[in-house]
């Protein structure tokens, strides 16, 4: 998948989820340049049966570039479909990134790791 988006992301607080203020960029009529924030992220994946059929493993790598830096990520999904008898669903996704600053500093670079799971019943 190739990804791009546009603008800042949205400051948000915990009496504020639905206020005006919460927009940010072209949407929020505000002055300044929200376009000036891209980000482009390139995904490649490819996605084989695992455990006799029933999942569905998908290891990805990942590259994101943006006027703050550079990611990258590998990561791994494991996902059982819609297509059960019961029509429940299940996804584990495993995944380590590693940011680049672009700030021209020498900022050591930021690692990561996260796990999400993702269950549906």
């Amino acid at each position: 998948s190739l990804t791009r988006t546009l603008g800042v992301p949205a400051q948000r607080g915990p009496n504020t989820p639905l206020a005006p203020t919460t927009l940010t960029g072209p949407a929020s009529n505000e002055p300044g340049n929200g376009l000036g924030e891209r980000r482009l992220e390139a995904r490649f994946g490819y996605g084989f049966p695992a455990f006799g059929g029933r999942f569905t493993s998908t290891p990805e790598i990942a590259v994101g570039l943006s006027d703050a830096g550079r990611d990258y990520s590998l990561g791994w999904r494991l996902v059982r479909g819609r297509d059960t008898p019961d029509g429940s669903a299940m996804e584990l996704t495993v995944e380590v990134r590693r940011r680049e600053s672009a700030s021209g500093r020498n900022d050591p670079p930021g690692h990561a790791v996260g796990v999400r799971m993702i269950s549906r019943f």
